[in-house]
């Protein structure tokens, strides 16, 4: 064996080396990647299924829509990320104001901690008859109400 052909596999043998950190650097980035995907869905998943709402009064009076829905879950949310809708037409966030009901804002001002009572306005005209309302919080978590005026 000659010097050319040490020097040959020392050149092939460094390559080989330097490719295979390339790809296992690669891969662990990969892998990292997904991993931190699959904890953060995780998270996503556990605060949805410790979340969910009621709705406990549904009234209307000369063109105003009251809601009443009290956080019977596990997970503070924000009034801001709630949709409301009415006869499954989704009401403009123009069209509504929501606060957390001051006698039961006991933690967080402006979030809608467990327990409490968002009050949700809603301005629309409706017509006698049955009406449906729901009320869809962060994630999805919902809730609906049939009444009549």
């Amino acid at each position: 064996m000659g010097v050319s052909t040490v020097a040959t596999h020392s050149i092939l043998f460094i390559v080989s080396v330097t490719a295979a950190l390339a790809l296992s650097q690669i891969f662990y980035n990969t892998i990292d990647t997904a991993s931190s995907s699959i904890a953060e869905r995780s998270k996503i998943s556990y605060r949805l299924m410790r979340s969910d709402i009621t709705i406990s009064s549904v009234n209307y009076t000369s063109g105003l829509l009251r809601i009443f829905v009290r956080n019977t879950g596990k997970t503070t949310l924000d009034p801001g990320y709630v949709e409301v809708y009415v006869d499954n037409l989704r009401i403009p966030h123009s069209s509504v104001s929501k606060e957390v009901a001051p006698d039961t804002d006991a933690f967080n001002p402006d979030l809608w901690d467990p327990e409490e009572i968002l009050e949700i306005n809603v301005t629309t005209t409706l017509s006698s008859g049955t009406h449906r309302v729901e009320v869809e919080a962060e994630g999805g978590v919902s809730d609906v109400e049939t009444f009549s005026i």
